[in-house]
C-alpha cells in the first residue's frame, strides 16, 4: 500500500460504507445532487420553469442542467472505476432561445462537461453532439456526407454550442413535408469511459407531432400593426401639464400558431419655427400588454431652455418603436404628427408654453314649467345650455352635463330623496324626471314637497374643471315659502249633484 502522509493522517475520517472520506469540498457538491427519489424537493434542487414556446424545454443554467430523456439530475458523486471521485457525470439541454425556428439559422445546446477528481488532480472530460434529422415519423435519420457535417467535434471546453443549419441543402429532405424533427445524441467521455444521453425522442424530436421542430422555410408572420394615438382628454394643452398617448402593440403568429405580442417605447419630438429642441425628451418606459400601453410625458416649458417663449407654443411629434425580441423580425414604428409642424397645420401651435384664459359661454338650467305637473304622478322638466369654451388653438369645445334633482321638506338641509340624469351633450338640452309619490319619502305626512335642481357641466380637461348651474335654493325650493313646489296628491274636482 502507499505511505500514509501527514497530511492524510489530520484530515477526519467518517464512515461511508467503504467509501473515501467526503470532504467539505464535495458535500457542497453532492447538496447540489438530488440523491433521494423519495424527496425531490431537496434544498438545492432548481425548480424548471416552462418555455414560452410550448412544447420546447427552457434552457437553464449550466449549473441547473437536467439529465435528458428522464429530467433527473446528472449522476451523484460515486468512485471512478479506474480510481478517482467522478464529481459531475456531464448534462446537456436544448436552448430554444437562441435557436432558430426555421429557413437558414441555427439548433442550439447548452452542455456541461464531466469532471473527475483523482489523485493526481482534476481531469475534464470531453463531448460530441451530433445531431440527427428526422421527417414523417420514421425511425431512421437522414444520412450526411460525411456524417461529421452535422457532428460539433470534440468540445473540450466551453458550456454552448449551435449547428448551423440550411434545410434546402439536407440530402433526401422532403420539402414537401414543410418542416422536420430533431434529436442530438450527446457522447460524453470521461477517462476512457463513454456515456451518451439524447436531447429529443425518435422519431417526434423536442415537440410533439412530426415535421414541426423547424420549419424548412420561413412564412411571412400574420398579425395585427402597432399604433399609437393622441389622448387629448389626458392630455394638457398649455403650461406645466402632460402630453399622452396611447398605444395598440403589434401582434405576430409564429410557425407553431402561438401569439407573440411586442413591446414598444414611445419618443416624443419638439419642434419651434420648423427646427427640432434639443436636447430630445427622455425616451418612456417599455410598454408592454401586462404593465400597460398608456403614457404622458411630463411636460414643464419653464424648465426647457431652450423653448423661446416669444414664439408663443411648439409642436411635437410622437413615434413609437416595436420589437420582439426575434431574430429575423425588425422592429416596426408608427408615428403620430409630421415634422417639423406637428399634429395640427402650422407652427409653434400644437403646445402653448402660457396658458390663456379661456373664452366661451356660461351653462344654465331652466326650470320648465310648461311641460311639467305640479301633483301627483307626473314629470319635473328642466332645460338645460351646455357651456363652451375655445382652446387656445380656436377650437370650439362644448362640455357635458348631468343633473342632481334634490326633494326637501320643512326646511330641513339634507334631501329626503336625490335623482340624477343621464349624462347629456350638445345633443340634447332638455330633461324630465318622472315622479311617482309613492317612491318619494314622505317623513312628515306632508301635503307637499319642495326641491331644487343642479346641473354640473365638464370639459373633460385637466386644466378646465367642472362648473355648475343652479334652479332653486336649497332648501326652499323654486317657490317662496316651505313645502309648496309639488303635491303628492292632486285634488280631486268637486263632484255636481244632478237634479
Amino acid at each position: 500500500k502507499d505511505p500514509v502522509k501527514k497530511s492524510d493522517e489530520k484530515a477526519p475520517v467518517k464512515e461511508s460504507g467503504g467509501k473515501d472520506p467526503v470532504k467539505k469540498s464535495d458535500e457542497k457538491v453532492q447538496s447540489l445532487r438530488k440523491t433521494d427519489p423519495a424527496n425531490p424537493g431537496r434544498k438545492g434542487d432548481p425548480e424548471i420553469s416552462k418555455d414560452p414556446v410550448p412544447g420546447r424545454v427552457r434552457p437553464v443554467p449550466v449549473k441547473d442542467l437536467k439529465e435528458p430523456g428522464e429530467g433527473k439530475r446528472p449522476v451523484p458523486v460515486k468512485e471512478d472505476p479506474k480510481g478517482g471521485r467522478l464529481l459531475f457525470n456531464g448534462g446537456i439541454s436544448f436552448d430554444a432561445k437562441n435557436s432558430s425556428t426555421c429557413g437558414k439559422g441555427q439548433v442550439c445546446y447548452n452542455y456541461a462537461l464531466p469532471t473527475l477528481r483523482t489523485p493526481a488532480g482534476m481531469i475534464t472530460g470531453t463531448l460530441v453532439i451530433t445531431l440527427n434529422i428526422y421527417q414523417n415519423g420514421s425511425t431512421t435519420p437522414l444520412v450526411f456526407t460525411p456524417p461529421t457535417l452535422m457532428q460539433s467535434g470534440v468540445l473540450k471546453d466551453g458550456d454552448h454550442f449551435c449547428f448551423a443549419v440550411n434545410p434546402t441543402t439536407f440530402p433526401g429532405i422532403d420539402l414537401n413535408a414543410g418542416g422536420f424533427d430533431f434529436v442530438a445524441s450527446a457522447k460524453f467521455n470521461l477517462n476512457g469511459t463513454d456515456t451518451t444521453f439524447s436531447v429529443g425522442s425518435v422519431p417526434q424530436g423536442v415537440t410533439l407531432k412530426m415535421n414541426n421542430d423547424y420549419q424548412i422555410e420561413c412564412k411571412p408572420p400574420t398579425g395585427t400593426k402597432g399604433e399609437i394615438v393622441y389622448d387629448g382628454r389626458s392630455s394638457t394643452t398649455c403650461g406645466k401639464g402632460q402630453i399622452c398617448f396611447n398605444v395598440k402593440l403589434p401582434t405576430i403568429m409564429d410557425e407553431r400558431g402561438n401569439i407573440i405580442t411586442a413591446t414598444g417605447v414611445i419618443m416624443l419630438y419638439l419642434y419651434q419655427n420648423g427646427l427640432p429642441i434639443l436636447p430630445p425628451l427622455p425616451q418612456s418606459p417599455v410598454l408592454n400588454d401586462k404593465e400597460g400601453t398608456r403614457y404622458c410625458f411630463p411636460i414643464n416649458p419653464a424648465s426647457m431652455p431652450a423653448l423661446n417663449p416669444a414664439l408663443g407654443g411648439f409642436d411635437f411629434v410622437a413615434t413609437a418603436t416595436f420589437n420582439f425580441g426575434l431574430a429575423g423580425i425588425a422592429p416596426t414604428s408608427a408615428t403620430i404628427g409630421t415634422a417639423p409642424n406637428g399634429t395640427i397645420p402650422d407652427r409653434n401651435n400644437d403646445y402653448r408654453i402660457e396658458c390663456k384664459p379661456p373664452t366661451g359661454t356660461n351653462g344654465e338650467i331652466v326650470y320648465d314649467a310648461r311641460t311639467s305637473t305640479t301633483c301627483g304622478k307626473g314629470q319635473i322638466c328642466f332645460n338645460v345650455k351646455f357651456p363652451t369654451m375655445m382652446d387656445e388653438n380656436g377650437n370650439v369645445i362644448t362640455a357635458t352635463g348631468e343633473i342632481n334633482l334634490n326633494f326637501f321638506q320643512d326646511g330641513q338641509p339634507i334631501p329626503i330623496l336625490t335623482l340624477t340624469s343621464p349624462v347629456n351633450d350638445k345633443e340634447g338640452s332638455r330633461y324630465c324626471f318622472q315622479i311617482d309619490p309613492n317612491s318619494i319619502p314622505n317623513p312628515n305626512n306632508r301635503e307637499y314637497f319642495d326641491f331644487v335642481a343642479t346641473a354640473t357641466f365638464n370639459f373633460g380637461l385637466l386644466n378646465s374643471p367642472p362648473t355648475s348651474a343652479t334652479v332653486g335654493m336649497a332648501p326652499i325650493g323654486i317657490i317662496p315659502n316651505r313645502n309648496n313646489d309639488y303635491k303628492y296628491r292632486c285634488d280631486e274636482p268637486p263632484h255636481e249633484e244632478k237634479v
